[in-house]
């Protein structure tokens, strides 16, 4: 699947490009153009054309104990990009997170439920939290196609969910993965008062998460467990990294 995002839309020249990219790319089967007029570093538009194919696109999965896992993805929802290297990334958490039949998880900035889903088989559920509703809709998509019952997902901002107090007292671990930009100063600061017993912080910018979690551990109540960089993008210097926080309250 190729997203092409662009300010403005110009079809003739826009579908020029597409032909171009699918004589060229065999393997490419579906082509979309996002349109946005924000200014930032985005992977998302306000609106999109699908210029050939379904747009979207299926990805398989599979668990260190060989377990399979199918999802479906649209241009708008996020999913690792090298899938071989996400799995390793997805078992990395699993591994750190040491989950339980009786774990019920919150899964922030959860995209298409990709490790909502991973886990589900290892916890009591999950709850993934997600502001873009194409994502959302892709994730309910996602465990349909897998008949995962014990997952669930909610479309909202996350800091505005964090700071309403009722939503997190049944979750007894929690599963980070933001974007680059990292986390808005005030969920670290909630998150720096909380008591869960795990957080598993997944990132793509090890800048911002160590940014991040000197703010999370500033209370005292946390401490880094474990760190795992995984290396997602060959030749380049782009790095994922997982980093386990563990809650000083449980004696570990």
């Amino acid at each position: 699947m190729i997203n092409i995002i662009t300010y403005e839309r110009d079809d003739a020249l826009i579908k020029d490009y597409a032909e171009q990219l699918k004589s060229n790319h065999a393997s490419i089967t579906t082509v979309i153009n996002s349109i946005t007029q924000k200014k930032a570093q985005v992977a998302t538009g306000e609106s999109e054309v699908i210029l050939s194919g379904s747009g979207f696109i299926y990805e398989k999965l599979k668990t260190a104990i060989g377990k399979e896992y199918l999802f479906k993805i649209s241009s708008q929802s996020f999913f690792q990009t090298n899938t071989l290297q996400a799995e390793k990334l997805f078992n990395t958490a699993i591994t750190f997170g040491n989950f339980t039949k009786s774990d019920n998880v919150l899964d922030l900035y959860c995209g298409a439920g990709s490790i909502s889903i991973f886990i589900s088989d290892l916890v009591n559920k999950v709850l993934g939290v997600e502001l873009i509703p194409e994502a959302i809709k892709d994730a309910n998509t996602n465990s349909s196609l897998n008949k995962i019952v014990n997952t669930e997902v909610v479309c909202s901002d996350i800091k505005n969910y964090l700071e309403n107090e009722s939503s997190i007292p049944d979750y007894d671990k929690m599963i980070l993965d933001p974007p680059r930009a990292g986390l808005h100063p005030k969920i670290c600061e909630i998150l720096s008062e909380t008591s869960f017993e795990k957080i598993i912080y997944v990132s793509c910018n090890p800048h911002t998460q160590a940014r991040d979690l000197q703010i999370i551990c500033s209370k005292g109540k946390y401490k880094i467990e474990k760190i795992q960089p995984v290396d997602m993008f060959p030749h380049t210097y782009h790095v994922e990294n997982v980093v386990s926080l563990v809650n000083l309250e449980f004696g570990i």
